[in-house]
């Protein structure tokens, strides 16, 4: 397995135990009135989980048709990871009761130090 699909295997492991703890959380602030907080904080990270994962796939098949240079050669499909954080942005201010903007923010960008974190880490441990 090439260096960079480990890399990313081992951030998506991080990132999906972000994810189950801030939906912990989310279960926890329910009936609470923190609840919108936590709720945009976890569709920040989804939103952020998704967008990284579908660059990284895109990478992963961008590297294989250079590879094979018979191949068209395909974007990295910018305008779909926008379209999702602007669909994220449209559900957080529509249901505003139950998401809250700033917290979506916050989630969504919280995934780009955890992963610098682990590189810095791994970097370290070499």
């Amino acid at each position: 397995m090439s260096s960079y699909k480990v890399i990313f295997k081992r951030q998506k492991k991080w990132m999906l135990f972000l994810i189950s703890l801030f939906l912990m959380a989310a279960g926890i602030s329910t009936f609470t009135k923190y609840q919108p907080v936590f709720y945009g904080l976890l569709l920040g990270i989804l939103i952020g989980f998704y967008n990284v994962w579908f660059l990284q796939r895109k990478i992963s098949m961008f590297s294989e048709t250079i590879m094979d240079s018979d191949n068209k050669r395909q974007g990295l499909g910018m305008i779909s990871r926008f379209a999702a954080v602007i669909l994220g942005t449209m559900i957080a201010i529509k249901f505003d009761m139950y998401f809250n903007l700033i917290a979506y923010l916050i989630g969504f960008v919280l995934l780009y130090p955890v992963m610098m974190i682990d590189l810095i880490l791994f970097q370290r441990k070499l």
